[in-house]
């Protein structure tokens, strides 16, 4: 995800000749006003972990403006633009195609952690899913999410984002559950289920980037990819800042604007259906719900 943001910080680089920098740092809130200090205009938080130092920055330098990438603020603040991304929706199209690919008749779906960002990918999930039933006269069943219930499987040990041998056991009990094709929603741990999908034969759909770019020797078992495009999201809020028009409203990806999409599909015939689910959710007629949704 950083990658993405640094691809589109580039892209601004070189489009707009602006000034960028980037900072990794343990003391994050140090880190914020260091850049303030160093003349940012815009400066971009990533993740969910950075929605309470940077609403602490925005406070203290109401001059500069912030962005947050992939989390959602919990107050209003007139310099502190929320960029979210309604993954139900590119969740639906990677349900709707580990439908149609599974042998078992069952497919799997999980998360790091129960939070907006994960659980619009598992809403969206079942009811591709779903959808491709009814189309189909189809019994593809889903484990890993009850999105009536709101529960299903997550890590709940160490660092749910960046645990792979967590995402490894869970891949591991759905695939013993019969799925064959699987989603894992939950950044870097998602590696960890490389392993066990490579040893049962079954097929991976990755999610938030792309996975055959991120894991080239498995990308034989990566049949597509549900991506969060945080490099155009951040170009086009840098524009929109260079040319005086920021503003708190929320940048909101979805499949219109292709914030949100599913790459990585090989098959023509998957493509062309694929892009007609698609048209069918940006033209309001194939309708997607969750209730982390936003807009």
């Amino acid at each position: 995800v950083g990658k993405q943001a640094e691809a589109g910080l580039s892209k601004s680089q070189e489009d707009l000749g602006i000034e960028t920098n980037e900072v990794e740092a343990d003391d994050i809130p140090r880190a914020l006003q260091q850049m303030v200090s160093s003349g940012c205009k815009l400066i971009f938080g990533v993740g969910e972990d950075m929605t309470t130092p940077l609403e602490a920055a925005a406070k203290t330098n109401p001059d500069v403006n912030f962005a947050l990438l992939g989390g959602t603020p919990n107050q209003q603040l007139g310099n502190l633009k929320p960029m979210v991304f309604n993954t139900h929706e590119v969740g639906f199209l990677a349900g709707y195609l580990a439908a149609s690919q599974t042998k078992s008749g069952t497919v799997g779906v999980f998360g790091g952690l129960f939070v907006p960002s994960v659980t619009m990918y598992l809403d969206g999930f079942v009811q591709g899913v779903s959808y491709y039933n009814g189309k189909n006269s189809a019994d593809v069943k889903v484990v890993g999410w009850d999105q009536q219930a709101k529960s299903g499987s997550y890590i709940t040990d160490g660092d749910p984002f960046n645990n792979p041998d967590a995402a490894k056991t869970i891949t591991s009990e759905l695939i013993g559950k019969g799925a064959d094709v699987i989603m894992p929603v939950a950044e870097v741990s998602n590696k960890g289920a490389i392993e066990p999908a490579k040893a049962a034969g079954a097929k991976l759909i990755w999610s938030g980037v792309d996975g055959c770019t991120e894991n080239a020797d498995a990308c034989d078992i990566i049949i597509a990819s549900a991506i969060r495009d945080y490099s155009s999201a951040v170009s086009d809020v840098i524009y929109q800042t260079k040319e005086g028009e920021f503003s708190n409203t929320a940048y909101i990806g979805t499949l219109k604007n292709a914030g949100a999409k599913l790459v990585g599909l090989s098959s023509d015939e998957a493509k062309a259906k694929i892009r007609e689910v698609s048209d069918g959710i940006v033209a309001g007629g194939i309708e997607v719900h969750s209730d982390a949704a936003v807009g």
